[in-house]
């Protein structure tokens, strides 16, 4: 706290800065002033919080700027002392708003005494300020909450609007008839100071875009939802100069996802709503600043044409062992999907999500082949990281590790089990089950000859190797006709039957259906 004295009189002045102990009262003393006026412009600049003056001074007395200091700094104390005990004195000072009246024969304890009780009203009225503010913005933020949520009605929509936005955003245009205007919600993601600097970067953002442009906002976890209010709809690109210029400034990164300008204030849950769904596409829209809810809505999500290539070659990536290269991969795979012109947030987790299922039937297999209880798979979907809510590194990070723990399972499984020279050939088979593949071609892969290896295989797998090789191609064809658009033709064909007649009685065979009517029930 700050004290000032103002006295004519420089004994007076260095008197009561010396003897009085302002600094064990725990107030900082300020520059004595010999005038009134001149004392006018110090509490100006610094608004002390106690000033002790006397009364009768050459020029403006002390009455007069006790008056000046309850225009200027209503919450300062004024304490007055004089050297004539007149009562006339003491009403005016009332008037004046004098906290106390002291005379000058007054003994140190006694202004000690004024300046401590001074001390506990000021700080009293800090207090109940403070409590003040905190439910205010409690209840603005309940406010904020309950409109944005649609659970107001129109009255009470135009009053959270008038309180929120237009009694405290005062600019140039503040007596524009806002009833003429739109409104429009954006949900902002903050990212860019690491989380123990996560919400000062909040408060920085926030306190620009108040700044900025006139709208109401709401911390809400990592995000801000902002409402904001224009005379027009003529801002529709200043999202991202807006954007981008806290980004420089703060540097930091931003992401606005923004919902429909309404021109109904009760319109604003349905930007609300609008906004929610344009933020999910954060990982889509990475090398944008913004994505309306307008373009978010065209959009019609990932088409399936890649996806056997995408999940042979992750496959044969696993195989290999080589992390780096794994780590190339899904960067390269993850800006293939969101660079794609129709990805949706959900057909992107959709894409993945079928991606890792096959990948966890191909492990389920491998366990299988290798007639071992232990190797059975325990990966599951939830270790699946969730790209409508993390960020670009965070997803990429989250599938890496899932496809790392995926690669290390492999390599123990195949270096564990005591059946290689079978299991070899059980994988060769899955992976080359097309018109190509012959006995002689799998043998020779696993250096053994053909003759001993059909032999071995019958012993150790309890079936013949065409029949293994028959329910390898079914199996794929299951998952090209459930994963793909391709003609049934076309699939026999890359499954290794160019008689597609012959092809469908093998599959009525096996799955009890025809290759179509496996199609629609997939």
């Amino acid at each position: 706290m700050k004290a000032l004295i103002v006295d004519d009189e420089v004994i007076i002045r260095n008197g009561l800065s010396q003897v009085i102990p302002w600094q064990e009262l725990g107030f900082e003393l300020l520059t004595p002033c010999q005038s009134a006026e001149e004392a006018m412009k110090i509490i100006a600049e610094e608004k002390p919080e106690l000033v002790l003056t006397d009364i009768r001074m050459n020029g403006v007395d002390g009455l007069t700027l006790a008056g000046y200091i309850r225009e200027c700094s209503p919450l300062t104390e004024t304490i007055v002392y004089t050297g004539y005990d007149d009562f006339n004195y003491a009403q005016q000072a009332i008037r004046h708003g004098v906290s106390d009246y002291l005379l000058k024969t007054t003994r140190p304890d006694d202004i000690v005494r004024a300046a401590l009780k001074a001390r506990e009203r000021i700080e009293s009225r800090r207090m109940e300020q403070a409590e003040h503010v905190k439910r205010e913005g409690s209840y603005r933020d309940q406010l904020l909450r309950r409109w944005l949520s649609g659970q107001l009605s129109v009255e009470e929509s135009k009053h959270a609007a008038k309180l929120l936005i237009h009694e405290t955003n005062l600019s140039s245009n503040s007596s524009m008839d806002h009833a003429k205007g739109y409104y429009e919600v954006a949900v902002v993601k903050v990212e860019g100071w690491g989380c123990k600097e996560a919400s000062l970067l909040l408060f920085a953002v926030s306190n620009m875009l108040r700044d900025s442009i006139r709208c109401a906002v709401l911390r809400n976890d990592d995000q801000l939802i902002v409402i904001r209010y224009e005379a027009s709809q003529s801002w529709v690109n200043e999202w991202e100069r807006l954007i981008f210029m806290m980004e420089q400034q703060l540097k930091c990164r931003l992401f606005a996802g923004i919902g429909r300008a309404t021109s109904l204030v009760e319109g604003v849950y349905h930007s609300a709503a609008g906004a929610a769904k344009a933020i999910s596409y954060h990982v889509i829209a990475a090398k944008q600043r913004t994505m309306r809810i307008e373009e978010a809505e065209t959009r019609t999500g990932l088409p399936l044409l890649r996806h056997a290539e995408d999940e042979n070659g992750l496959i044969q990536l696993l195989k290999s062992g080589n992390a780096s290269e794994l780590r190339c991969w899904i960067s390269n795979f993850v800006d293939r999907l969101t660079s794609h012109p129709q990805a949706t947030p959900q057909s992107l987790q959709s894409y993945v999500s079928s991606l890792f299922i096959g990948l966890q039937r191909w492990m389920e297999r491998m366990a299988e082949d290798a007639s071992d209880s232990t190797h059975e798979s325990t990966w599951q979907m939830a270790m699946i990281g969730n790209a409508e809510w993390m960020n670009r590194e965070q997803w990429e990070r989250e599938l890496y590790t899932t496809l790392q723990h995926v690669m290390q399972r492999y390599i123990h499984l195949v270096s564990s089990t005591s059946q290689s020279v079978i299991l070899k050939a059980k994988q060769y088979i899955r992976e080359h089950a097309d018109g190509t593949l012959t006995l002689k071609r799998v043998a020779d892969f696993v250096h053994v000859h053909p003759h001993h290896l059909s032999e071995r295989f019958k012993a150790e797998t309890g079936m013949n190797y065409i029949e293994f090789v028959t329910m390898v191609r079914i199996e794929r064809a299951c998952e090209l006709l459930q994963n793909t658009e391709l003609m049934v033709s076309e699939i026999a064909r890359i499954v290794g039957y160019e008689d597609v007649k012959y092809f469908a009685q093998l599959f009525k065979r096996y799955m009890k259906c025809t290759p179509s009517d496996y199609r629609v029930k997939a």
